[in-house]
Formats: structure tokens, C-alpha cells, sequence
């Protein structure tokens, strides 16, 4: 949102209201902006509480290895970040220190959270040194440019008053994004495939193509890491387009 947007204090009627300032549609764009960022913020820390039992239990029988901590680094960057998305609801004297506390969180957030499907997707592969060389060189340029999220974005006051809303953003802030997206969607792929490919050594193309979207055929266990990775994937795809509007 820029601020060449914004309304002159003399030209209004109540100048102790924020979003007076602005234009009705850019103002309207910025309250439904920030209804998002707080339901989004409950229901994850909602999500997160009602997790912790499983978490400590998983914890205590497996052990804090590796994906463990890979987990709890995406829980917490995430949470982090939807939490000072939430706090830009207050008066802020320095915009651009929350956008700097902001990147910090997403730069946690992304790499752990890509770091996972890792992880799986070597599982999976029995740690094929082709499959891990090629999907960890992508995390490894995943990690490296998350950081232009937080150098392309801009925050700025609303005009005259403390409230801070987004600036211009370069545009290679996308660039992290859509590779992201692009890591997400092959590793998908090299998971489903991998999982329909095991189930079912001997069926059709047809059958397998059914049970990709069906899960009908696999086993218990192929079709719940199935379905759960095109959940994960669904949302991703939702949240990127967003994004890119």
C-alpha cells in the first residue's frame, strides 16, 4: 500500500481514526488485511496448544533428533511471524524494526519447514544420494534467498498516524516464493509417485493415476503420507496465489 494513497488531515472529518486516512477501497483492503493476520494467528496457536500432548509424547519415545528440531523450528519461526503480523493492530513507533524482527521469523520459519520435507522425501528414497544432492541443493537456495522477503519489503506508517501498514515491494521478493512453490510441488510429486510406485508394483497407469487421487489401493500408511502431503501442498498453492495478488 503506498502512501500517495492517503487522504490530507484537512480533508476529513474524524482525524483520530486511522484508516480515515486512506482511500475507502485501500482502507477497506487494509481491515480485511488485518482480520486475516489475527484469525490466522488464533488458529494456529489454537492448533499448536492442542498439539503440545502428541508433541511431548512423540519428543519422549523417539528422541530430539534431527526432524524434531526441524519441526519445533517451523512451529516457533511460524508462530513468530503470525505474531508480528498480529501486532501491527497497535501503534508502532518503527515500522521498519518490526519488518526486520518480521524476516527474522521467516527466514526460521521457511527453511525448517522445507527442511521436513526433506527429510521425508529422502525416507522415502532410502537417502538416494542423487535424490538428496538434488533436493538439498534447492533448500540450500531456499535458505540463502528467504532473507529477500525481508530486505524487499517495505513498512510505513499510515500518514499521520503510528499505525503501520506494507509499503512497496520489490520485485524479487518473489523470488523465494516461487522457488518455494517449485520445491514444494517436486517434492510432492517425487513423494506421490514414490508412494503409488511401491503400493502398486503391477497395476495399470490407470489404477494409479485413481489412487492418487483417491488413495484407494495403498497401503495404510503410503495413503495417510498421500493425503497429507496433498493437503500440504493444496495450502501452499492457496497461500501462493494470494500472495502473487
Amino acid at each position: 500500500m503506498a502512501n500517495n494513497t492517503a487522504i490530507p488531515p484537512d480533508a476529513i472529518l474524524n482525524p483520530y481514526t486511522p484508516l480515515a486516512f486512506m482511500l475507502p477501497d485501500v482502507a477497506d483492503q487494509y481491515q480485511v488485511m488485518l482480520y486475516v493476520y489475527v484469525a490466522t494467528f488464533a488458529a494456529y496457536t489454537w492448533d499448536w496448544l492442542m498439539s503440545i500432548p502428541e508433541e511431548y509424547t512423540f519428543v519422549r519415545k523417539a528422541g530430539f533428533n534431527a526432524p524434531n528440531a526441524a519441526y519445533f523450528l517451523s512451529r516457533f519461526g511460524t508462530f513468530c511471524s503470525c505474531l508480528t503480523n498480529t501486532i501491527r493492530i497497535a501503534p508502532i513507533d518503527n515500522c521498519n524494526a518490526l519488518k526486520y524482527v518480521e524476516g527474522v521469523f521467516i527466514e526460521i520459519a521457511i527453511p525448517a519447514t522445507s527442511l521436513l520435507f526433506l527429510f521425508r522425501v529422502k525416507a522415502i528414497y532410502n537417502h538416494s544420494k542423487i535424490i538428496t544432492a538434488f533436493f538439498g541443493f534447492l533448500w540450500i537456495a531456499i535458505a540463502g534467498l528467504s532473507i529477500l522477503i525481508m530486505l524487499g519489503i517495505t513498512r510505513d506508517h499510515i500518514p499521520y498516524t503510528r499505525r503501520c501498514t506494507e509499503g512497496l515491494a520489490h520485485t524479487y521478493t518473489m523470488v523465494p516464493i516461487i522457488l518455494t512453490a517449485v520445491y514444494d510441488t517436486l517434492i510432492f510429486i517425487a513423494i506421490s509417485y514414490r508412494m503409488i510406485s511401491l503400493s502398486m508394483l503391477d497395476g495399470p497407469w490407470s489404477a494409479r493415476v485413481k489412487s492418487f487421487f483417491t488413495g484407494k489401493g495403498l497401503h495404510y500408511l503410503s495413503r495417510a503420507m498421500l493425503q497429507s502431503g496433498q493437503a500440504y501442498y493444496l495450502s501452499v498453492a492457496i497461500c501462493s496465489i494470494f500472495t502473487d495478488k
